[in-house]
């Protein structure tokens, strides 16, 4: 498997393409990252519509673990095509698992 890649916060390295994707609480972009001119998407949210009582850093690491589970599926050839809010579980000690079905 592919090494993760880790990028930085600073949003002087991004540039942005155009949305490809919108929710109530989230806006998905098309971008460039600066200092490797490397295409990736950025995610934009208002977080606390859709976890209401969770801190921030919580939400962004069951988002994160998330989107492990989704690249880990793709790298087994398989796509998830019905990624929605009721497809995250979290058990009982807290780790994010993907249902896919």
């Amino acid at each position: 498997m592919e090494r993760e890649k880790r990028y930085p916060v600073n949003a002087a390295d991004y540039k942005l393409y155009k949305e490809v994707g919108k929710d109530v609480s989230v806006i998905v972009y098309r971008a460039l990252y600066g200092p490797c001119s490397e295409i990736i998407v950025i995610i934009y949210r208002a977080l606390f519509v859709l976890f209401n009582g969770f801190e921030e850093l919580i939400i962004i690491t069951f988002l994160s673990e998330t989107f492990k589970a989704i690249v880990y599926l793709h790298y087994l050839g398989h796509i998830h095509r019905d990624v929605k809010a009721r497809s995250i579980l979290i058990d009982s000690n807290g780790f994010v698992k993907l249902y896919f079905n």
